[in-house]
């Protein structure tokens, strides 16, 4: 932080303010109302300057900055007001991949207050129960039967209108709320799997997503055993997916706290696959059974010969790796003709029945012919 606080001070000028504001953000205020800097040009220095490396001791470090720009009196007319603006803008060049440089505007005002509007309803609905979990089957093709579900979390706002499941996510991973929120739903899941099995319908698979922060969380993987213990559902019958970029970003750590879940006994799967940026060698080393199929592979398999042929490309790897796959998006015969005759096991999609509620899935489980 010296180190980096030192190259920064190269570029204050006499009569600039110059401060860390705390952990590892810094303030540059430029006061000189006779002077109309070019922001982007200094920017782009201090990007240069920082992506230098730090010779410390006998190592050397590398490291990035995100800059945000806030303009006096256009993106606010007071200290605080400034600073909150720059900080905003900040955020945005994080998210646009670092290292980078963003000015502050309207809309990424507009876009943080819509956040900070879903988060504080999202922890409204955690707390008190307006979250849902709904069920989407899973189709054995090999014996023609339901071989499992997919958990799938829905949230309905007051006025009836669904919250995309996505821009959940999103908000939860920013605002830390993703680990009461996988919590909860690993919890109901399990708790409706025991229902059914109380219920007389036969043991099935229960599928649910999870984010790559869950198995970086120290306790995450204890609380999962836990849930499993209180609700009496056997690990074999559970089974996690993970998004390819969650676990591709973090392959180390992806592979250990996989690995000690399969040595719980709990199925893994890789989600999405195809989309992220795959790495056949690591792809070997997961501790993975499954790898599900885009579903935007799967939707245009027919008329799209590129998709089609990474279909197959995907399905002849899972085989070598004695992977199972399961085809995800699957809406007509002719689809599921493709998928067949390729060798494809198991198939999801509104064919077989689309999202369903827990007492819906539950008549559809009892009834399937139906």
């Amino acid at each position: 932080m010296r180190s980096v606080a030192k190259r920064l001070k190269k570029f204050i000028r006499e009569g600039d303010t110059f401060s860390r504001l705390g952990g590892d953000e810094f303030v540059i205020v430029q006061a000189d109302p006779n002077q109309d800097p070019n922001f982007t040009i200094m920017g782009q220095r201090i990007l240069e300057t920082l992506g230098q490396p730090f010779q410390i001791g006998s190592r050397e470090f590398f490291t990035t900055a995100s800059i945000g720009v806030a303009v006096y009196p256009v993106d606010g007319d007071d200290p605080q007001t400034l600073l909150k603006s720059a900080d905003t803008a900040m955020y945005v060049a994080k998210s646009r991949g670092r290292n980078n440089l963003q000015y502050f505007s309207d809309d990424m005002n507009a876009s943080a207050l819509a956040k900070t509007d879903l988060e504080s309803r999202l922890r409204h609905a955690l707390s008190h129960g307006e979250l849902q979990l709904h069920y989407q089957p899973l189709m054995s093709l090999g014996t023609g039967r339901i071989s499992g579900v997919e958990a799938l979390l829905r949230w309905y706002d007051s006025n009836g209108k669904l919250v995309s499941p996505q821009q959940v996510i999103s908000v939860a991973e920013e605002s830390g709320l993703i680990f009461p929120l996988g919590e909860w739903v690993l919890k109901t899941a399990c708790t409706q799997a025991k229902a059914w099995r109380d219920a007389g319908i036969p043991a099935m698979r229960m599928a649910l997503n999870l984010s790559g922060h869950h198995i970086r969380q120290s306790n995450f993987i204890d609380r999962i055993e836990t849930i499993l213990n209180e609700t009496g559902i056997t690990p074999s019958t559970l089974e996690i997916e993970l998004a390819e970029n969650s676990v591709m970003g973090h392959v180390n750590d992806s592979i250990m706290a996989l690995t000690d879940l399969k040595v719980r006994g709990v199925n893994l799967a890789i989600d999405d696959f195809g989309t992220g940026y795959s790495s056949l060698l690591y792809l070997k080393h997961f501790p993975i059974h499954r790898i599900k199929i885009a579903q935007e592979f799967v939707r245009d398999i027919i008329h799209n010969p590129d998709y089609a042929a990474i279909t197959e490309a995907i399905l002849s790897m899972a085989g070598s790796l004695n992977l199972s796959v399961t085809a995800v998006g699957v809406e007509d015969p002719v689809q599921l003709d493709f998928l067949r005759k390729r060798g494809c096991l198991e198939v999801q999609g509104k064919l077989f029945g689309s999202a369903m509620s827990a007492e819906e899935m539950t008549l559809f489980l009892k009834n399937p012919e139906e």
